[in-house]
């Protein structure tokens, strides 16, 4: 009898472990305690009998995904999930990019702008209007810098301080 009730103690402990990790940032540590503990309760409920082990296996193959898929659910509306978690408006709108240039490449080449944010090397430029994402040539440049595209390689556009 006592082997159930350390099997039952076991697996309610991984259980509530598992739901300690969603809340406690542990890096997996948590999680690892949770698997040891459920193993655990595992291997009580094989000594009890091979019947009430694979019954056990079975209700954590088929529970664990159930609580996992709630789980993910519930999550984002808990505050821990709030808190963690990007809202819709700083998704949306906090910065963008225009990756559609309007011009060609080579036409951005000698245009000037101004640095929106610190170039360290790569930051936000507004050039003719649009935001874009720039690199800096040469060390840091401080937002509010009148800058000039210098050249475009690849996918990158260089600037320097003009």
């Amino acid at each position: 009898m006592t082997l159930a009730i350390w099997a039952t103690i076991l697996i309610l402990l991984a259980l509530l472990l598992l739901l300690a990790e969603l809340f406690i940032p542990s890096g997996g540590l948590i999680a690892a305690f949770a698997a040891v503990s459920l193993v655990g309760g595992l291997v009580c409920l094989f000594l009890i009998d091979v019947t009430a082990g694979l019954t056990g296996v079975v209700m954590t193959l088929v529970v664990l995904p159930i609580l996992a898929a709630g789980a993910i659910k519930v999550f984002p509306h808990t505050p821990a999930g709030r808190a963690t978690m990007l809202s819709t408006s700083q998704r949306a709108g906090s910065i963008t990019y225009d990756r559609n240039v309007s011009r060609s490449g080579s036409e951005l080449v000698g245009l000037e702008g101004l640095a929106e944010t610190d170039l360290r090397p790569v930051g936000s430029v507004r050039i003719d209007g649009k935001r874009i994402e720039c690199f800096s040539e040469g060390g840091v440049i401080l937002a509010g810098t009148r800058v000039k595209v210098t050249r475009i390689q690849g996918m990158e556009i260089k600037v320097r301080p003009a």
